[in-house]
Protein backbone atom coordinates (compact mmCIF):
# COMPACT_ATOMS: atom_id res chain seq x y z
CA UNK A 1 0.00 0.00 0.00
CA UNK A 2 1.03 3.55 -0.67
CA UNK A 3 0.75 6.07 2.14
CA UNK A 4 0.02 9.65 1.26
CA UNK A 5 0.41 12.58 3.63
CA UNK A 6 -2.24 15.24 3.37
CA UNK A 7 -2.97 18.43 5.28
CA UNK A 8 -2.86 18.32 9.07
CA UNK A 9 -0.41 15.43 8.84
CA UNK A 10 -3.10 12.82 8.43
CA UNK A 11 -2.01 9.61 6.80
CA UNK A 12 -4.33 8.02 4.28
CA UNK A 13 -3.59 4.59 2.86
CA UNK A 14 -4.42 4.14 -0.79
CA UNK A 15 -4.19 1.18 -3.12
CA UNK A 16 -1.69 1.51 -5.92
CA UNK A 17 -2.05 -0.46 -9.14
CA UNK A 18 0.56 -3.12 -9.83
CA UNK A 19 3.48 -1.91 -11.95
CA UNK A 20 3.36 -2.89 -15.60
CA UNK A 21 4.98 -6.21 -16.26
CA UNK A 22 4.27 -7.52 -12.78
CA UNK A 23 0.62 -8.31 -13.31
CA UNK A 24 -0.77 -11.80 -13.13
CA UNK A 25 -0.49 -13.71 -16.41
CA UNK A 26 -4.00 -14.57 -17.54
CA UNK A 27 -5.06 -16.86 -20.38
CA UNK A 28 -5.99 -13.77 -22.38
CA UNK A 29 -2.48 -12.37 -22.02
CA UNK A 30 -0.98 -15.70 -23.03
CA UNK A 31 -3.23 -15.74 -26.10
CA UNK A 32 -2.10 -12.21 -26.94
CA UNK A 33 1.55 -13.28 -26.63
CA UNK A 34 0.93 -16.29 -28.86
CA UNK A 35 -0.76 -14.07 -31.43
CA UNK A 36 2.15 -11.62 -31.34
CA UNK A 37 4.64 -14.47 -31.80
CA UNK A 38 2.65 -15.68 -34.79
CA UNK A 39 2.61 -12.19 -36.31
CA UNK A 40 6.35 -11.80 -35.72
CA UNK A 41 6.96 -15.08 -37.50
CA UNK A 42 4.86 -13.96 -40.47
CA UNK A 43 6.73 -10.66 -40.60
CA UNK A 44 10.13 -12.38 -40.56
CA UNK A 45 9.07 -14.75 -43.35
CA UNK A 46 7.80 -11.83 -45.44
CA UNK A 47 11.05 -9.92 -44.92
CA UNK A 48 13.05 -13.02 -45.82
CA UNK A 49 11.11 -13.34 -49.08
CA UNK A 50 11.69 -9.67 -49.90
CA UNK A 51 15.40 -9.95 -49.14
CA UNK A 52 15.74 -13.08 -51.25
CA UNK A 53 14.07 -11.38 -54.24
CA UNK A 54 15.99 -8.11 -53.94
CA UNK A 55 19.63 -8.08 -54.95
CA UNK A 56 20.03 -4.47 -53.77
CA UNK A 57 20.87 -3.02 -50.42
CA UNK A 58 18.05 -4.70 -48.52
CA UNK A 59 19.59 -8.10 -49.23
CA UNK A 60 21.96 -7.37 -46.37
CA UNK A 61 19.02 -7.96 -44.03
CA UNK A 62 18.70 -11.53 -45.19
CA UNK A 63 18.94 -13.99 -42.34
CA UNK A 64 21.85 -16.39 -42.30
Amino acid sequence: MLTVRIRRRQVVETHRPAPRGLTRVTPELRADDAQLDSLRGELVRALDRLAADDYGSSASFRRI
